[in-house]
């Protein structure tokens, strides 16, 4: 019974390829996430949350939780920007026919 509940199930979980702009998305949010975690545990092993509030001006009041929250969505940013331009200029790239043989 190819027609009956079996195959409706076998549709449900049939997996469909991601398209390219779907990986380069995934791709670019994920490697720019764990760059981010990696950084922001560096920068914050040395740099303290509250002095860092307290050097705006006006000072913010700030607690560390948050001020860890807004430097890691920082980086994340940074990062993400950064792998983003990669994966443009590497996909913008020129294609140039091979030069014809001589």
């Amino acid at each position: 019974m190819a027609n009956g509940p079996e195959r409706a199930d076998e549709d449900a979980t049939e997996l469909k390829e991601w398209s390219r702009l779907q990986r380069d998305i995934a791709t670019t949010g994920w490697c720019s996430f764990l760059v981010a975690s990696a950084v922001t545990m560096v920068f914050f092993a040395f740099v303290d949350p509250a002095d860092v509030s307290l050097a705006t001006t006006p000072p913010l009041e700030v607690s560390r939780m948050t001020g860890y929250a807004i430097g890691f969505f920082f980086f994340w940013v940074a990062t993400a920007a950064a792998s983003a331009l990669t994966v443009f200029m590497i996909r913008s790239r020129r294609h140039h026919p091979p030069a014809p043989p001589h």
